[in-house]
């Protein structure tokens, strides 16, 4: 969880890929895991370097384009500013997101990395990088038998 001194020495790795300086765990921080894990694949190029959520927008990342379906790996734009990525969905057809800053983590109201069921009405944005041509397997998303509560504003932030 994000008060694990590991992972709050993570997070200000995360939040440097976003420009964020001196930021850690109590700064919201799903845009800068997407940031950084973008940068990981060496795609750096390509990332918002923008720590808001809604930097991965239609509209505001530049290198990135709207589709509409879901699909293995995309990026989810949450109506509620939180974002990660598409990884699959559960029996009760939702989509489960793979993030940082999740709620529901060990204890308490701490967030962490994982993965959480998220209704398809609460996604505002599916996104791709510009050019990507996403293979028609991407789009059969796995079943998983994940079916913890959804994500809210608060608690992804």
């Amino acid at each position: 969880i994000e008060t694990d001194p590991e992972l709050d020495r993570q997070i200000q790795e995360y939040h440097k890929t976003a420009n964020v300086t001196g930021g850690d765990h109590s700064t919201p921080w799903c845009s800068s895991f997407a940031n950084w894990c973008l940068t990981q694949a060496g795609y750096s190029d390509i990332a918002t370097h923008d720590p808001a959520a809604f930097s991965w927008n239609a509209g505001e990342w530049k290198n990135g384009e709207e589709v509409d379906k879901p699909f293995y790996g995309a990026i989810a734009v949450m109506e509620y500013s939180h974002v990660g990525f598409i990884y699959g969905k559960n029996s009760r057809g939702n989509i489960i997101i793979l993030g940082g800053n999740q709620g529901l983590c060990r204890t308490g109201k701490s967030n962490c990395i994982s993965i959480r069921g998220n209704p398809l009405s609460k996604i505002r944005y599916i996104m791709k990088p510009k050019g990507y041509v996403i293979p028609d397997k991407d789009f059969e998303l796995q079943d998983f038998d994940i079916n913890n509560p959804a994500p809210t504003y608060e608690d992804t932030h």
